[in-house]
């Protein structure tokens, strides 16, 4: 049983053919368990959130999570790469803020400095 990344496909076209669903498959127990099963490849990414981004709790699965002071949260998640991870952070903010790594500290600064250079011409 495998499952597939939507985000990986890259095209698709009708072929005329059809199947029969294996015995007993109910596609509803894909609803009932995490879409995202972390990998041991996968990077260790902290957060920390102001409440005016308490709204990512919501929307990204992660692993850990400890109550700040303030109504902030500190968030632990795991991701195979950064690409989604920045767009978020930038939607956020200044009411985001990674913790660590350093890498995605300075993806997410390479990305506000282009998006910022766009509005200076």
């Amino acid at each position: 049983e495998r499952t597939f990344r939507v985000d990986r496909i890259r095209g698709a076209s009708p072929t005329g053919a059809s199947f029969d669903p294996p015995a007993g498959f109910d596609p509803s127990r894909y609803l009932e368990g995490p879409f995202f099963t972390p990998s041991p490849r996968d990077l260790t990414v902290t957060l920390e959130l102001d409440p005016a981004a308490a709204w990512i709790r919501e929307v990204v699965p992660f692993e850990n999570e400890k109550e700040l002071p303030g109504g902030r949260y500190r968030i632990e998640l795991r991701t195979p790469h950064f690409a989604w991870l920045v767009r978020l952070l930038l939607s956020a903010g200044e009411a985001a803020s990674v913790v660590e790594p350093p890498e995605l500290q300075e993806a997410v600064r390479e990305a506000a400095a282009r998006a910022l250079a766009r509005y200076e011409r």
